[in-house]
């Protein structure tokens, strides 16, 4: 397979993608920073009318400006919880939340630091809506499998990267979360779109 330019392909050629859809941390960032690179090739697919949404487990707070200031359509955070779109302020919930989310959240992660006392809340988990996060680092493969073990016991999703481990809904996941973007925002060309103001 050969690769050209965003900007040398012929736009008959883009008029088939529906939607381009990417991680963030590590796949679109080099060391942990969106290089010039990345920026112009974001921008060269909208001006192809290409639609790019970023899927991560970054927090809502975090996502917002990433949606805001980068030339995409939207972004997913919080590993499916939440999406993000330019043209509104607020977050659309991909998940039905209790009303009181955040406490069961909250006594979950506290049961969890009674076995794991070394586990620590992570900085931008007060930026979140939809799970809980805390570090990864000094938690060992059987420790983190322990922990998903008990947190599915109780009926919660637990998964983890090599930053954060995640609380959640267990039908919170990236893919699920894809599934409804694109079913409701980005039909085929010949279903007709939902109501968009939702």
């Amino acid at each position: 397979m050969s690769f050209i330019p965003i900007s040398q392909a012929i736009s008959a050629e883009w008029a088939t993608i529906r939607l381009i859809a990417t991680d963030m941390d590590g796949t679109l960032t080099q060391t942990g920073k969106f290089t010039p690179q990345l920026l112009r090739a974001l921008q060269d697919l909208a001006e192809a009318n290409v639609p790019v949404v970023i899927v991560t487990g970054r927090s809502a707070g975090w996502v917002q400006g990433i949606a805001s200031y980068l030339p995409i359509v939207g972004a997913i955070a919080e590993n499916g919880g939440i999406y993000y779109t330019p043209e509104r302020d607020d977050p659309q919930c991909l998940v039905k939340l209790a009303s009181d989310h955040r406490r069961q959240l909250t006594d979950l992660f506290h049961q969890l630091q009674d076995e794991f006392p070394q586990i620590q809340e992570s900085s931008d988990n007060r930026f979140r809506l939809t799970d809980w996060t805390f570090d990864v680092q000094g938690l060992s493969l059987e420790d983190l499998q322990q922990m998903g073990d008990r947190c599915r016991t109780q009926g919660w999703g637990f998964t983890y990267s090599t930053v954060q481990c995640h609380l959640k809904l267990t039908q919170q996941t990236k893919a699920n979360a894809l599934e409804q973007v694109m079913a409701y925002w980005f039909p085929p060309p010949h279903q007709p779109s939902g109501d968009h103001g939702r």
